[in-house]
């Protein structure tokens, strides 16, 4: 299956909208398009826009979101002050991630 072709405001667009978290209207008025509204009405309903969208997102959610909530899961399990609830939480978490237990073991 060959890379999808987008023009630059297209892909201007999903920039906006996946890595800053604009909405969609005001990452069309980013991108340059005339009529933010509508274009990003008309963007939002392209099936090859809604693939690179999700595309670009799992890129996010595979890197950046990942790398964060392994931070943070292991700075839960060692803060001794946190509740043991949350510390066996983020410890279980951690383990499903991880591929050690199902989400029903315990």
């Amino acid at each position: 299956m060959g890379q999808v072709q987008l023009s630059d405001r297209q892909s201007s667009f999903i920039f906006y909208l996946v890595h800053h978290g604009k909405g969609r209207t005001e990452a069309a008025r980013l991108a340059g398009f005339a009529a933010p509204r509508q274009s990003a009405f008309n963007l939002t309903q392209s099936p090859k826009i809604i693939a690179k969208i999700r595309q670009e997102r799992n890129k996010v959610y595979q890197t950046e979101l990942a790398t964060t909530a392994v931070k943070t899961l292991k700075e839960v399990m060692e803060d001794m002050d946190a509740p043991a609830s949350a510390r066996i939480a983020a410890a279980r978490t951690s383990l499903e991630l991880a591929g050690d237990i199902g989400k029903h073991s315990w």
